[in-house]
């Protein structure tokens, strides 16, 4: 479990320093892929039920999201400098969105384990 865990921390940490060098539309479609093919995953290996009724829904509402993100997105693409980067790299809403982010999957992992005792 602590190896999830660490795997889940250290995605995190890419996803961040990634955001500034690809295009938003990128990464909504990738995490809206990700939620329904981790479903399908779940259902396939942990022998998680899909409940039609709340699963569809959500798979509606992630796929209505991501169309719209794309819809209403630029399609023009920014050149990027390393001075750029760095600066979006360390404003403090992208430290805060960080150490929030990873604050959230800690606690989460400690309330499982609470839950589960």
């Amino acid at each position: 479990m602590m190896g999830a865990i660490a795997l889940l921390i250290i995605s995190s940490l890419i996803h961040v320093v990634m955001l500034p060098f690809l295009p938003l539309i990128l990464m909504a479609m990738n995490s809206a892929t990700a939620i329904i093919i981790g479903a399908m995953l779940a259902v396939i290996f942990l022998n998680e039920r899909i409940i039609w009724r709340y699963d569809l829904s959500a798979f509606l509402f992630i796929s209505a999201g991501c169309t719209g993100i794309v819809l209403l997105s630029k399609s023009s693409e920014i050149a990027m400098t390393t001075e750029i980067v760095v600066d979006q790299l360390t404003q403090v809403s992208a430290i805060l969105f960080l150490v929030l982010y990873i604050t959230f999957i800690v606690v989460d992992y400690m309330l499982k384990g609470w839950i589960d005792n």
